[in-house]
């Protein structure tokens, strides 16, 4: 999977879900945010509420995973390899943000490896946290 695919399944998400407005936006803005550091990437997984998946499911061409259901908020989350880095972003909902972990084999297997992952199960690992609060960009960058 690469930046396109990616792009790709975000449109879909926006086309085919009715989402409140500061979902869309939160979107856009995380899909613009990424297309900087797409050539970056030495893979990418997304992982998908059985929910999203099920009402888009025919028409998703990508190769998806779906999260487990841990009573959490709804949100799409995309895991991107960086070499030295795991990235970690949750895409929408009161909890959006951005985790960054280092690629070690421990993380490299949960991440990647582990067939069901959960947005708790995720987020229990730690990782360098940045919520999407004013100039989140910038530090994330930083």
């Amino acid at each position: 999977m690469n930046y396109a695919d990616f792009k790709k399944l975000l449109n879909l998400i926006l086309q085919r879900l009715q989402l409140e407005d500061f979902e869309v936006n939160q979107l856009l803005r995380r899909s613009e945010f990424w297309k900087f550091y797409s050539d970056r990437f030495e893979r990418i997984r997304i992982l998908l509420p059985q929910k999203i998946f099920n009402t888009m499911g025919s028409y998703i061409k990508q190769d998806v995973d779906i999260l487990k259901d841990d009573g959490s908020d709804p949100t799409e989350i995309c895991i991107f390899d960086f070499g030295e880095w795991f990235v970690v972003e949750f895409f929408r909902g009161r909890c959006s943000e951005t985790r960054l972990f280092p690629k070690n084999s421990k993380n490299q297997q949960i991440l990647f490896g582990q067939n069901q992952l959960s947005v708790k199960q995720i987020r229990s690992l730690g990782g360098d946290t940045h919520d999407h609060a004013y100039l989140w960009q910038y530090y994330c960058c930083q």
